[in-house]
């Protein structure tokens, strides 16, 4: 089996290559290797520390980061919201079964029919700018007159650093009067929620931001009379370090029960923190050759499989080698598309085979939703959770999925 605990920490057990050669022969020379324990430990660890300073939390999961449906289906039951940004991340949160009341919908364009349909049916709809509220939210409230519609407001915070967040609302004077109009106008809308997303993962930054949102709640509630429900603070939590993950929730409580007995939930909505490490990727060297007086090791993927949005991150990957040859050999291990800085790993250390394996770690987060179809097809995804049994949560994408999209 490919996994196993060894003194608390999820370790890859690949001691024999017929392993992965057997795996391979059904498979693929290269598959993503899916465990749930991992997902499932963390969101039990971040759960607790939300607990333990807040009697009203949310923890809802970005569906941006990893939509796969094995892995939001273990979410859902775990207790998980879901947040989505477009109709493709929607449609499968509804197929996996997330109710309307656990979804939120992010997003600068979304499509009409699923917000009307999730307003109607009790999710949240954060809006992104003052036109999607005249002409998306006001004709359903139009429409559906004597129905409680509840929207959230995604608000643009100054607090940046020099730079701008394009999401959002900056919430002006002017703006809260517009907001005071239209609550009187339409008494069956309802503003449940401030949401704000903006970079920055120290405890300084989360504590900028943590006052913005407040200064903003306390803005609309003093010209509008409006008390928001909850209010979310997005992504970019710091999942890797419990310490100061502990001590941004402390300080969130500290900073919100100033609001009174009565303070707003508190959501978050990991994403890449919670699924990143929930998968490695596992891929047979095919192909070594010499290039002047470089060495170089061919995988049948690419760069785009394993870290899309951080091109020049290194890596934590393994060797899995048939070789007992002890080598200070210097290889660049690369991708298989023709592009010329599709490098996997550069100057790996050690000798390398067309048989041996690479194992790269920590690629669960946007290497399946951003992977195009450029050079080599999606590859499968095995779920190897269960120490007995392996099975198949995604298929090997064929060519026939692509071109039959075209007429």
């Amino acid at each position: 089996m490919l996994i196993r605990v060894i003194d608390g920490r999820w370790e890859v057990l690949m001691v024999k290559l017929i392993e992965l050669q057997n795996l391979s022969e059904k498979y693929g020379t290269q598959f993503y290797v899916y465990d749930s324990n991992k997902l499932v430990a963390q969101y039990v660890k971040l759960k607790e520390i939300m607990k333990s300073h807040l009697e009203d939390f949310q923890i809802s999961y970005a569906f941006k980061a990893n939509y796969m449906p094995a892995l939001c289906s273990t979410l859902r039951d775990l207790g998980a919201g879901a947040e989505v940004c477009n109709a493709v991340e929607y449609t499968i949160a509804k197929t996996v079964g997330f109710k309307y009341s656990k979804i939120i919908y992010n997003g600068p364009l979304k499509d009409r029919g699923d917000v009307e349909e999730l307003l109607i049916f009790g999710g949240i709809v954060n809006v992104d700018s003052k036109r999607e509220l005249d002409e998306v939210i006001i004709p359903i409230l139009r429409k559906f007159p004597s129905k409680s519609i509840s929207v959230g407001l995604r608000c643009n915070l100054d607090t940046m650093k020099g730079k701008m967040s394009r999401f959002g609302i900056v919430i002006s004077d002017d703006f809260v009067e517009y907001l005071k109009d239209i609550t009187i106008k339409y008494p069956n809308l309802k503003i449940k929620s401030l949401h704000c997303h903006v970079k920055g993962r120290q405890l300084q930054d989360w504590n900028e931001k943590i006052i913005a949102i407040v200064d903003i709640y306390w803005l609309i509630k003093s010209k509008c009379s409006i008390s928001v429900e909850s209010i979310n603070f997005g992504g970019g939590f710091p999942i890797e370090n419990w310490t100061l993950s502990d001590s941004i929730v402390a300080s969130i409580r500290k900073t919100i029960e100033k609001l009174g007995n009565q303070y707003p939930k508190v959501i978050i909505e990991p994403g890449a923190e919670l699924s990143a490490n929930s998968m490695r990727l596992a891929a047979k060297i095919q192909d070594v050759k010499m290039i002047r007086e470089r060495k170089i090791a061919c995988v049948n993927i690419s760069r785009y499989q394993l870290s899309p949005m951080h091109w020049e991150r290194d890596l934590n990957y393994k060797i899995l080698t048939q070789s007992n040859m002890v080598s200070f050999e210097s290889f660049d291990i690369v991708g298989n598309t023709c592009l010329e800085n599709d490098y996997i790993v550069k100057n790996h250390k050690g000798h390398l085979e067309v048989g041996d394996y690479i194992i790269v770690e920590d690629v669960g987060s946007y290497a399946l939703t951003l992977k195009p179809a450029f050079g080599t097809l999606n590859i499968p995804v095995l779920d190897c959770s269960d120490s007995k049994n392996v099975s198949i949560v995604k298929r090997q994408e064929c060519i026939d999925d692509i071109i039959k999209t075209y007429y």
